[in-house]
């Protein structure tokens, strides 16, 4: 099953959950491309779970988090490995591929020189690991509840004795809905 195109330069490549091919036009015949395989073995979990920055392609498999720039793949996550094989490592819990069928939780953002890593958790919460780029280790991270702010703030409206005829509270501020593990981080 084909999950992702993308391009490095100006050549195409499309990637399926089992490996990375590269596409060629082909002037010699009827067909309009031709698509050879890549020396890259690995392939991607979802079509969120790749990003494409600094003329490569990172991926996320089943088993680690990769990048390649057309050829053999290099594997960034031997750090947090235990996360794709059922351990908690360093307080994190595992990733949960069960999810969704697609494993569309599972996501890569590429933003200045990091890379962020987005995956739920086995116990229900939603992860954010942070990848230096320049310095190849992992440098942060974020844990986010079950439930998101939007859910908080509704549920708060119905639970609060001050609800306005629209259905939302009067006052109920982010910081209130936010998890006590978040506050301190982002409110200063």
């Amino acid at each position: 099953e084909l999950m992702v195109g993308f391009m490095i330069g100006a050549q195409p490549f499309c990637g399926s959950r089992e490996r990375v091919y590269a596409i060629y036009p082909n002037l010699s015949s009827d067909q309009e491309v031709s698509v050879t395989t890549t020396a890259c073995k690995r392939g991607f979990v979802s079509r969120w779970a790749f990003a494409v920055g600094l003329g490569m392609v990172f991926g996320c498999s089943k088993d680690a988090i990769f990048v390649t720039s057309g050829g053999a793949e290099e594997v960034i996550s031997q750090d947090i490995e235990g996360l794709f094989r059922g351990k908690t490592v360093n307080g994190y819990p595992p990733i949960d591929f069960s999810v969704n069928s697609d494993c569309r939780g599972i996501r890569l953002e590429i933003h200045q020189d990091n890379l962020y890593f987005l995956y739920p958790g086995t116990d229900g919460c939603r992860y954010v690991l942070v990848y230096s780029l320049l310095y190849k280790w992992w440098i942060s991270s974020w844990r986010f509840d079950a439930m998101p702010v939007w859910k908080r703030l509704i549920a708060a409206s119905v639970t609060s004795p001050s609800v306005r005829y629209s259905g939302l509270p009067q006052m109920v501020s982010i910081r209130e809905a936010l998890s006590p593990e978040l506050r301190p981080a982002m409110i200063r």
